[in-house]
């Protein structure tokens, strides 16, 4: 398959990030409800979603090694393959659970499962920096949003029984096939010739350019930024369904939202935001998501503190609509903006640092968040939340690549 053209480009890495999306559909959004419905204790399913998600949370650590190898010969091809071989076969080994049957198989044959989908995730971070070219990032990584989220959606709603009736069997056969399917794909893919056929000469280059990124400011300053910019839209995104239940909405209403209206707003917000940051620039397009989805959440806030107007309603979803479109834009154009600021020799180890550090973003302002929450209510919690994330607007500026990251 040859890459050279931007069309064909934004393809293979949609069906790559369909790739990484499917797996977290299946093990983060629908694991957990069919574990509860089998009557299984809330406490177990959180142990062992902990150990589960754990590869994911680490994966930056293998950063170096893959740097490495991808660019000898065939070295990205052939980590693509093996992790997708690895996943299709674990994922078969774990479809064989059912109700009464005892955890600990699952957990560890899930535990394999997302060792290779943490690995694949991070030989996909080391391809697109060095495939890709600064003014095609946006819509390259609106391309990504669009497989993620496809493939996490698919795979959630076949192991919920929610297309065609069927389950959790027939949805681990269909990632096992969708990854053999990709290995097709991957086996005939154009990479570009190595730079170099010597282990050591690799290994030397990565180390010098990880040490001269942890030299360069822009690289402290985008962890800083990654970390803290989306404190408000993912503490609003965690606490909104808790919050709307509490306020009547029903657990049907919240679950149909939840499944289609999420994913489809952040879509489109997406695309919008790909076209304008290769339009305008990515911290163009970062800046404007930001004070989008920070405008959204205080009107969102401010809803409930206006009598005429019953909570759940129209208004309601609106304001949640307009907050995940404008977090597509966000998402976007920030990870357009890490793209640039990293160095291609180490896409794997600094880009996956970044979103390292969103993952984190995730968890501190989930944790900050509910703890405001039950002091000083939802709303002024996530309006909280979110007046620190346009403090980070200061950020932006320090944003600037020290060069261009290639022509």
């Amino acid at each position: 398959m040859h890459i050279h053209s931007a069309n064909r480009r934004r393809v293979l890495f949609a069906l790559l990030y369909f790739n990484e999306g499917a797996p977290i559909g299946l093990i983060w959004l629908a694991l957990p409800a069919l574990l509860r419905s089998d009557g299984v204790p809330v406490e177990r399913i959180g142990s062992l979603l902990a150990l589960v998600v754990l590869p994911w949370t680490l994966k930056f650590l293998a950063g170096p090694l893959v740097d490495s190898l991808a660019m000898l010969r065939g070295g990205s091809r052939g980590l693509l393959m093996a992790t997708q071989a690895g996943m299709a076969t674990t994922i078969l080994a774990a479809a064989s659970y059912s109700a009464g049957d005892d955890l600990a198989g699952l957990t560890w044959g899930l535990v394999a499962h997302t060792c290779c989908a943490a690995l694949q995730d991070v030989t996909i971070d080391s391809l697109a920096i060095r495939l890709t070219i600064v003014h095609e990032r946006g819509r390259l990584n609106a391309a990504m949003q669009l497989g993620l989220y496809a493939g996490r959606s698919l795979l959630a709603g076949l192991a919920l029984g929610a297309i065609s009736g069927l389950g959790w069997k027939e949805a681990c056969v269909s990632l096992a096939i969708i990854q053999g399917v990709t290995i097709l794909v991957v086996a005939f893919l154009d990479l570009p010739a190595p730079t170099s056929a010597d282990t050591h000469v690799r290994f030397t280059a990565v180390r010098e350019a990880i040490s001269a990124a942890l030299r360069r400011r822009q690289t402290w300053f985008a962890l800083a930024f990654a970390g803290l910019a989306g404190a408000g839209y993912e503490a609003t995104a965690g606490l909104a369904g808790p919050w709307m239940i509490d306020r009547g909405v029903t657990t049907e209403v919240l679950g149909r939202w939840q499944a289609l209206g999420v994913p489809l707003m952040i879509v489109v917000g997406s695309q919008i935001g790909g076209l304008l940051a290769d339009w305008r620039g990515h911290r163009m397009a970062t800046g404007v998501g930001l004070v989008g989805f920070v405008a959204a959440i205080l009107g969102l806030a401010a809803l409930e503190r206006i009598p005429l107007i019953a909570f759940g309603g129209t208004s309601t979803w609106i304001a949640l609509g307009a907050m995940y479109c404008v977090v597509g834009i966000f998402t976007v154009g920030s990870y357009a903006m890490f793209m640039d600021l990293t160095d291609e020799r180490i896409g794997g180890s600094q880009f996956s640092a970044f979103m390292s550090a969103t993952n984190g973003c995730e968890a501190w302002s989930l944790a900050i968040g509910g703890l405001l929450a039950a002091r000083i209510g939802y709303a002024d919690s996530m309006a909280l939340l979110s007046i620190s994330s346009l403090c980070c607007l200061a950020l932006l500026p320090y944003l600037q690549p020290a060069k261009a990251s290639k022509a």
